[in-house]
């Protein structure tokens, strides 16, 4: 049989800084990276979208700047150019359905006059994905956008 050396505190102390210190140096590494700063900078863009749905826009067009789906940007004033490629995204469509489901009070199961489980209607809601589109503010023209931040034109005297 193999003997193992027990290791003393003081040992166990230093593994466990030194195991710290690389994953606090994986960490700095990860959040320096440039793709994460790109990944941030392109999920700030679009917060009203998924983290699938952002994933997929920057799969299919990293240069977008601001996406909205067609009749947003109608609403907004604006209409998509005709020829645009749109953007792939999941759209959720929540459904309800019905299901039987057994009648039970305190437990115990409710049967009927002839031996049966007894057994009610439940509505339940379910949620199915359909492919939508989303256009770039690139891929489309009309009114100017509203801005918090103007342009200083002029000279500050």
């Amino acid at each position: 049989m193999a003997e193992y050396k027990t290791k003393t505190n003081e040992e166990r102390k230093t593994e466990v800084n030194e195991i710290l210190k690389k994953l606090e140096a994986g960490v700095q590494e990860v959040f320096d990276s440039d793709n994460y700063k790109k990944w941030l900078e392109m999920f700030s863009k679009f917060y009203h979208y998924s983290f699938n749905n952002t994933i997929l826009i920057c799969m299919q067009r990293p240069d977008a700047q601001l996406c909205n789906s067609f009749g947003r940007w109608k609403s907004l004033g604006r209409h998509v150019k005709k020829g645009s490629k749109g953007i792939k995204i999941l759209c959720p469509i929540p459904y309800n359905y019905a299901t039987e489901r057994e009648v039970v009070i305190n437990g115990q199961p409710v049967y009927n006059s002839d031996g049966t489980k007894e057994k009610e209607i439940v509505c339940r809601q379910g949620v199915k994905f359909k492919v939508g589109y989303t256009y770039d503010v690139s891929d489309t023209e009309g009114d100017e956008l509203p801005s918090l931040v103007k342009k200083l034109e002029e000279s500050p005297e």
